[in-house]
């Protein structure tokens, strides 16, 4: 009896051990490891996608050929993205692979038309994981995707930046998760950052062709639907990001007279709250506190007089420069702000009455902003370090 019974284990153990083995194999050298796609308008076709993928041969210690690039970037057109993707194992005996993709790009003429496929194909593509980077491109996302990059694979390159920089809040990364979020929710705006070429040299849009440029990422595209709708530049996206309560940490605000630039200070803390009156009107009270950075005149004064100038200084150009973007959302009826939001949450009630017209009531309901800015480590308290 005891005999039997550990056979039994015996062979319940050999059993488990045979459970280990895999269902399915796909060998490196037979497989196409995508790193990054684009989506543009084509010319003959709907669409001209073109992929990106690394050549692992290539990142060996002793590699067989050494004229070859760490990735290769080909370009194929169709009238469905599924079309495209069949066509893409015709030129190649190896497998594609989406699981690595880093980001997609969506040209700025398929965006405005509408990106509905593109988002159906993306979420139902399994490999595709939901944490990757959407952006749109500034032009054509050909030929961002050939650029010249740090990396030797410039989607890695892209997927850093995305990740971990963007310390002056030019931008803010958006995953297809969180672009899903708020296209799926009802009358609200989506966003995505945008994605230019730039000068290997300088940082200056590129005149020299894509062999010569880097990624650079900045500015935002607001959808409505699926379509884009509006953009901001870096300088109108840190303002937009202030509104939201977003400002990163080290984010340089600057305090202006007219066109020149008096001081530089950078963000330590942000938050920002709206209000709505029973009037329909609306406040939005943000508070900012800043270390000084840079000032640019002759300090005359010193101490807690300076010090209060400086402060004052910045609240008034945070707000006039707010009010200014602001007012030109209002002239174009359209709520990047996501205020509808604030109002739906905060007061439902009140939403019902705006819900219908919401689009007329933006752009004639009046917006007071009002910004308070606490300086620490300004150093005004202390002997200049000149004198």
């Amino acid at each position: 009896m005891r005999t039997t019974r550990m056979l039994k284990i015996a062979l319940l153990i050999c059993g488990c051990l045979l459970m280990t083995g895999c269902w399915d194999r796909r060998e490196v050298n037979e497989t196409v490891f995508l790193t990054a796609l684009s989506i543009d308008k084509g010319s003959r076709q709907k669409y001209e996608v073109t992929f990106q993928w690394a050549n692992p041969e290539t990142f060996s210690q002793f590699p067989s050929d050494l004229t070859k690039t760490p990735i290769t970037v080909y370009t194929i057109e169709g009238n469905s993205i599924e079309e495209v993707a069949g066509k893409l194992t015709e030129i190649s005996s190896r497998s594609p692979s989406y699981s690595h993709l880093e980001a997609v790009v969506i040209g700025d003429e398929v965006a405005r038309e509408g990106i509905h496929e593109i988002l159906d194909k993306v979420g139902r593509t399994f490999q595709i994981r939901r944490t990757k980077f959407l952006l749109v491109a500034e032009k054509k996302g050909k030929d961002l995707l050939q650029a010249k990059t740090l990396f030797s694979i410039p989607a890695f390159d892209l997927r850093e930046v995305l990740s971990s920089s963007n310390r002056a809040s030019t931008y803010t990364q958006v995953s297809y998760n969180e672009f899903m979020q708020f296209y799926k929710a009802e009358e609200m705006t989506s966003f995505l950052p945008i994605l230019h070429a730039v000068s290997s040299k300088e940082d200056r849009p590129s005149k020299k062709g894509v062999q010569n440029t880097l990624l650079k990422v900045e500015g935002m595209a607001f959808f409505q639907g699926d379509r884009v709708v509006y953009q901001l530049d870096g300088q109108q996206t840190r303002l937009w990001l202030c509104v939201r309560g977003k400002l990163l940490q080290g984010t340089p605000l600057l305090w202006k007279e007219g066109s020149r630039t008096v001081a530089t200070f950078k963000t330590v803390s942000q938050s920002s709250k709206f209000k709505l009156n029973s009037s329909v009107s609306a406040e939005i009270d943000i508070h900012v506190t800043v270390s000084t950075d840079e000032i640019y005149s002759d300090v005359n004064e010193s101490g807690k007089k300076e010090l209060e100038k400086m402060k004052a200084g910045l609240e008034e150009t945070l707000e006039r420069e707010i009010s200014q973007l602001i007012v030109k959302t209002q002239q174009s009826k359209i709520d990047i702000f996501l205020f509808e939001r604030d109002i739906r949450t905060r007061y439902p009630q009140k939403w019902k009455q705006l819900k219908e017209d919401w689009e007329d009531t933006y752009s004639s309901i009046p917006m007071k902003v009002n910004v308070q800015v606490k300086i620490v480590n300004s150093g005004m308290l202390t002997r200049n370090a000149l004198d």
